[in-house]
């Protein structure tokens, strides 16, 4: 399954003082424009995407995985251990 999701393309007027500061914080963060401008609406508008990024059969290991570890069912793997299972 692609993980790539669909984008839709705006325009949007911004005073250049506003342009200037959003490029200064987001390079600050290490983000693009674009993601950062996209970040923040996000949060604002406590939007929820609801779209799958994962398959089914990864969603059903991820949920038999938390039921084994409520169960007590997992092992904890650290360095030290990993090469002893």
């Amino acid at each position: 399954m692609e993980a790539t999701a669909l984008r839709k393309t705006i325009s949007l007027r911004i005073s250049p003082a506003l342009y200037e500061h959003i490029k200064k914080v987001s390079t600050k963060e290490n983000r693009s424009i674009n993601n950062y401008v996209e970040t923040i609406l996000f949060k604002v508008s406590k939007f929820e995407d609801t779209m799958k990024t994962y398959s089914e059969e990864t969603g059903n290991k991820i949920i038999k995985a938390l039921e084994e570890h409520k169960k007590g069912e997992t092992v904890k793997i650290t360095p030290e251990t990993l090469w002893t299972i």
